[in-house]
């Protein structure tokens, strides 16, 4: 019996779309991550974590390349774990 295959391998062998996947599947996530950071004052990278099925540390890591590339406004607290969103911050 054939098995229908995976959305993302049709995708990788289409002759057009093949050589594009990656790169989109990065913008899609950096996307939802910046997305699902912005209402927080402040979160645990562990949430996001399991929010994304990632480890904190690949979280930590992107977090911090989209904070480098200006995509999200904020911090990272790298011995709690947190992210900061700049948004929330109050200056006196």
């Amino acid at each position: 019996m054939l098995t229908k295959p995976r959305p993302q391998t049709r995708h990788l062998v289409d002759i057009h779309f093949g050589q594009h996947v990656k790169n989109l599947t990065d913008l899609i996530k950096s996307r939802a991550l910046v997305l699902y950071f912005q209402p927080f004052s402040s979160i645990k990278l562990e949430r996001m974590a399991t929010a994304f099925g990632w480890t904190v540390q690949q979280v930590e890591e992107q977090v911090v390349s989209l904070i480098q590339a200006g995509e999200i406004r904020g911090r990272v607290d790298s011995q709690n774990k947190v992210g900061v969103n700049a948004q929330y911050q109050h200056t006196t």
